[in-house]
Formats: structure tokens, sequence, C-alpha cells
């Protein structure tokens, strides 16, 4: 599950990022996205990747080939729900800079609920356990 936050300043965006390493979220699980790169504050943190959000230029000539908005084909590199896709978008568009942070969140695996017997019959490992 990835966590979005919206800023509309550098200063406010690197206390949030010193606030998540604090709480030992890794640098290679953050983001930063926006129309125009950040400037000042923010070159300090060379570990946290950023992604223009308007697209590079190829990203932009695809676009105009293939009729899409090149905010739409970067903001597929996310793979967010619909809901946090939108909240992505308003605030790109907004002229904000965006914070994605990937949670830590395992996927449910259908053993989840499961004894460790019902397991081993699931797998035929019965016989195996004694």
């Amino acid at each position: 599950m990835t966590h979005i936050y919206l800023f509309n300043s550098e200063e406010s965006l690197t206390k949030k990022i010193d606030t998540l390493k604090t709480q030992e979220v890794l640098s290679s699980d953050m983001i930063v996205s926006a129309i125009n790169r950040p400037v000042s504050n923010f070159l300090n943190y060379k570990d946290i990747e950023f992604v223009k959000a308007d697209g590079s230029i190829w990203e932009k000539l695809v676009g105009k080939v293939f009729d899409q908005n090149a905010i739409d084909l970067v903001a597929r590199r996310f793979n967010l729900s619909e809901r946090k896709l939108a909240e992505y978008k308003r605030g790109v568009n907004s002229g904000q800079m965006v914070l994605l942070v990937k949670g830590d969140e395992a996927p449910e695996t259908k053993h989840d609920n499961l004894s460790l017997d019902e397991i081993y019959d699931e797998y035929g490992l019965n016989s195996e356990k004694d």
C-alpha cells in the first residue's frame, strides 16, 4: 500500500522525509514527484528518487502520439488505486509536491488464517509431521 503526502513547500516536504527516516522508513521506499524539480532544501536528499510528474521528453512525445496525458503515463509507474491516483493527480495539477511512500504491509496469503495442521493437509504432508 502506498501512502501519499502533498506539500506546498520544500521545507515541509523535507521535514516529513526526516520524520519518516526517524521512523525507519527506507529512502528507497520514498519517491518525490512534482511538475518542477525542487531546487533548495531537497537537493540534500540525493538518496530519494525524484520523478518529474509531467514526464520526460520521451513520455511527453509518447503522450502526444497516442493522445494520452503525460501525467497519466507517469502515474502508472506507481501502481496506485483509483482513489490514490485521483489524490496524486489533484496534487500534481495544483502544483504541489507529492511524496509517495511504499507501505510495509505484506499482502495476505491464502495460508494466513490456517492452522499448521490445515497447511500440512493442503500440501499432503500430514504423514511428515510425526
